[in-house]
């Protein structure tokens, strides 16, 4: 029986990294899933705060507590603060790492935004990158003929 939580934690990359070296990966499967079995060694830490978690993971709040509350990562409370175990985050990482390039078949691809949504950002007031269709282009361009035409007008009219 282990005494120690290091030894614990210790087992525990171990196993994992001896269950990886079991499975068939693709090459850039097993690079990853390496270079994550390295950090989470090198990682002394057994629980870390939300926070922490999320830049482990690279999600944001909103995302954090789904992955609780399904049960991906697991969390516990202690004393009011809700800690998470490093051990579950980086399983999920390895896990979508093998998910991510699988050994049969197409390596998957993040979807794009949507330009809807995109452009329904940009109303909202936010700052979004997104080239400008040609139509609107156009419109603006046709506006502001319009108005200089109109300025043009009425200073030959003053004269």
């Amino acid at each position: 029986m282990r005494n120690t939580t290091s030894e614990a934690r210790e087992a525990d990359w171990e196993k994992e990294g001896n269950r990886l070296a079991s499975i068939d990966l693709t090459a850039q499967a097993r690079a990853i899933c390496d270079d994550i079995l390295a950090r989470w060694s090198a990682d002394p830490r057994v629980f870390v705060s939300r926070r922490v978690s999320q830049e482990i993971g690279g999600h944001g709040p909103s995302h954090q507590t789904r992955l609780e509350r399904t049960s991906e990562i697991h969390a516990v409370n202690a004393d009011g603060r809700v800690l998470v175990t490093v051990a579950s985050i980086y399983k999920r990482l390895i896990h979508k790492a093998i998910a991510s390039y699988p050994l049969r078949g197409k390596a998957s691809q993040a979807k794009p935004t949507p330009v809807s949504t995109l452009q329904r950002l940009e109303r909202k007031g936010r700052r979004v990158d997104l080239k400008t269709p040609p139509k609107a282009i156009e419109h603006r361009e046709a506006t502001a003929r319009k108005r200089r035409e109109k300025r043009e007008a009425a200073l030959a009219a003053a004269e």
